[in-house]
């Protein structure tokens, strides 16, 4: 794990880049059954919400598309260059790496 909080913010942007490297591009959206879609056709179908609406899992994911990414991978790079960070950033960038925001 990262030593520092600019390293953490360096290390989260450029998980966002990797995994951006490999999807369709956005937007996407969720439609109001289960999939998934960009202009490229369906990505994928969305597993059902625990109240059995697998719609709101679709527009969420389809929310969080690559023009999402792309510009979380920017503000956490710009955020990284601060000499001071704390907040909103650094709790982003930890749950992007598998820790916990605090």
């Amino acid at each position: 794990m990262p030593d520092t909080p600019a390293e953490t913010l360096t290390a989260a942007a450029n998980r966002i880049d990797d995994v951006l490297a490999g999807t369709n591009p956005g937007p996407w959206w969720g439609d109001d059954i289960d999939e998934v879609q960009s202009a490229d056709g369906q990505l994928f179908r969305a597993i059902s919400s625990s109240d059995g609406r697998p719609y709101q899992n679709s527009r969420y994911a389809a929310l969080m598309n690559p023009q999402v990414g792309e510009q979380l991978s920017r503000w956490l790079k710009a955020e990284a260059q601060e000499a001071i960070v704390v907040g909103p950033a650094l709790a982003v960038a930890r749950l992007l790496l598998g820790e916990t925001a605090e």
